[in-house]
């Protein structure tokens, strides 16, 4: 209480009864900037919607101008992950300029699928943070449960050049015998992919004729 009212619970931790989230629940990406005046949106959904853009700049919109050019760092409680927007959809332009991936919420997603989707420029993701190591499930519409998956997760990922760019990949467990892994790394960048124990899946569940774990590319 401030002066017996009710005070701005968005800045209090949700551990003393306010709103705020923890640091690993953000996003967290680095963006290449080339010209002045460059406008970057992140999507029309949030969990939490505060952002840090990187230039000293912390507000609740949606979009934020950068007025010159340069690498900055974005916190940010919007949902910029797991969607199949292209970046030319201005509502989405993160996506032309992300490079890095520096942190993965640790509960805004319960799916995999299209996480990175159209993300042309990104050398590096980081998953080492994120604590959420089984894909959780929700109920399919024939009735039995199945994962939400982890198709497109890399789609369109051309500046990933090696399994070494996604740091943290071996932890999370993919391993299940319903997953839908279709067309993970397609038009990824990425040579040496091999099937690891975390990705290998069993297929012989009524689940399979909903998905294959075959066609990752």
């Amino acid at each position: 209480l401030i002066n017996g009212e009710i005070g701005d619970l968005s800045n209090i931790p949700q551990s003393w009864g306010g709103k705020m989230l923890e640091d690993k629940d953000y996003d967290i990406v680095t963006v290449l900037i080339s010209a002045k005046n460059t406008t970057v949106t992140l999507g029309l959904e949030y969990t939490f919607n505060k952002t840090d853009w990187g230039d000293g700049t912390i507000n609740t919109l949606n979009s934020h101008v950068y007025e010159n050019p340069g690498t900055y760092t974005i916190k940010t409680g919007w949902n910029i992950f797991c969607n199949d927007i292209e970046p030319t959809n201005t509502d989405y332009s993160i996506k032309q300029y992300a490079i890095t991936v520096e942190q993965v919420s640790d509960s805004k997603y319960t799916t995999f699928s299209s996480m990175f989707s159209w993300y042309w420029k990104l050398t590096k993701i980081d998953l080492s943070s994120y604590s959420n190591k089984l894909i959780k499930r929700y109920e399919y519409n024939s009735g039995f449960n199945r994962p939400s998956g982890c198709g497109s997760m890399f789609y369109q990922n051309r500046e990933l050049k090696s399994m070494s760019d996604i740091i943290g990949f071996e932890n999370i467990d993919f391993k299940d015998n319903n997953i839908n892994c279709d067309y993970m790394f397609s038009v990824s960048g990425i040579t040496d992919f091999e099937f690891t124990d975390n990705l290998l899946a069993v297929s012989d569940t009524e689940a399979d004729k909903y998905q294959s774990s075959t066609a990752l590319f």
